[in-house]
């Protein structure tokens, strides 16, 4: 499970939390967009190998702009 927490008024990313088997090994990619002060947009607009995990990132990231826009795509 991989969720980022955004702030709504300008999607700046300020934490990821990721619980599973292979969290050491995604953690990275949420701290680098964090420690640059970006946006979830740059999930989106990055590149990432299907299918992988660090996948879940971009997934999590749609998922967060469809809760903004008062859309809900995943159930759970």
């Amino acid at each position: 499970m991989l969720k980022p927490i955004f702030a709504r008024t300008d999607k700046r990313l300020l934490g990821v939390s990721i619980i599973g088997g292979n969290a050491t090994e995604l953690i990275h990619i949420g701290m680098m967009v964090l420690d640059n002060g970006l946006t979830i947009d740059e999930f989106i607009e990055q590149v990432f190998n299907y299918p992988t995990l660090s996948e879940l990132y971009k997934c999590a990231a749609y998922d967060g702009l469809a809760n903004l826009a008062g859309y809900k795509l995943h159930e759970g």
